[in-house]
């Protein structure tokens, strides 16, 4: 059963809006791929469930549930075994003998399997409730948000209806995406790694997004620049917020200008023994391409960066880096 909070609506019919509707997701095992799918198709199994957990009630709202999105994936190896799930559900209300769009929820949920072939059903469930719990909750504080009905009269047309008028349609929903990245950097005058985080809300149909960047720098100073300075030993901390643009080139690649500023603080010992401490600061703009799934995945990108900082003894740089990640 699903922990979800006490509503006012039962389930009239579920929809899968998916373009590819012959799997739910994929299992990677010894370098194997195999398909995964409900025994009776994603819309009867998932109209069937959540009918016997919201079943009809005539003194509550009628709802009918759109599958836009469900990917679970699932990765294996014989030490490890891990679930990947997101579901995206699309909510319609029928007002006057039409259905309207009402409310998008995700989900995403990642967990150690445990449970064999289960470990899909328990993932797909947990993403359920999220979403359900999401909506049920918005529907609560304010059930006069409404958009602008959709000439629907009856629930079956919902897919070929959104793909015929896709070039006029416009989804109004806003999510909130995240990655989690590690960059090698190959400068002229230092070489390391970053481990950056990256945040932003992301709207179908957006051909610009703008994420906040928060930044950790571990680098090695090459010895053939840190000689011409006066010191025997340097260590330098520091951190580097910022943000970035990125221009959508198509549906997976996009174009990223970014600006971070390092901000930190160095030690500094010089060939008598003394010590010097200084706070330094600076800034970092970048260039590259990225690119970035449409839903959970891995993120990679490659660009050139620039350096410029107060520092006594790095003062600026310019090199390549390439960057792996997770978008979750």
């Amino acid at each position: 059963m699903l922990n979800i909070p006490s509503s006012n609506i039962y389930i009239q019919d579920v929809i899968d809006a998916r373009s590819n509707k012959k799997f739910i997701g994929y299992i990677n095992y010894n370098n194997k791929t195999d398909s995964i799918n409900l025994k009776n198709g994603t819309a009867i199994s998932l109209d069937n469930y959540l009918k016997f957990i919201l079943p009809q009630d005539d003194s509550k709202v009628p709802i009918y549930v759109e599958v836009s999105n469900l990917n679970i994936i699932e990765n294996k190896t014989t030490n490890y075994d891990s679930i990947k799930a997101e579901l995206v559900l699309t909510f319609y209300k029928k007002t006057e003998g039409f259905l309207s769009f009402d409310y998008k929820s995700k989900a995403f949920y990642s967990t150690a399997n445990k449970d064999g072939l289960k470990g899909f059903e328990s993932s797909l469930r947990q993403c359920l409730g999220i979403c359900l719990t999401d909506y049920i909750n918005v529907n609560k504080i304010n059930t006069q948000n409404k958009t602008e009905q959709i000439q629907i009269k009856d629930s079956n047309q919902i897919s070929n209806i959104k793909q015929e008028n896709s070039s006029n349609q416009t989804d109004e929903s806003i999510v909130r995406d995240y990655m989690l990245t590690y960059t090698n950097k190959q400068g002229i005058n230092a070489t390391g790694f970053t481990v950056s985080f990256y945040s932003y809300f992301n709207k179908k149909g957006n051909n610009w997004i703008f994420p906040g960047i928060l930044s950790i720098d571990i680098f090695s100073i090459k010895p053939a620049y840190f000689k011409q300075f006066n010191y025997q030993s340097a260590k330098l901390n520091y951190y580097m917020p910022g943000i970035c643009a990125l221009r959508k080139l198509n549906d997976y690649c996009w174009f990223n200008l970014a600006l971070q500023i390092p901000v930190g603080s160095e030690v500094l010992i010089d060939f008598y023994g003394k010590k010097t401490d200084n706070i330094f600061f600076g800034i970092e703009p970048s260039q590259g391409l990225y690119f970035i799934p449409k839903s959970f995945g891995i993120t990679f990108g490659i660009g050139l960066y620039e350096k410029f900082l107060t520092s006594e003894v790095y003062k600026s740089d310019f090199g390549f880096k390439a960057e792996l990640g997770v978008k979750f």
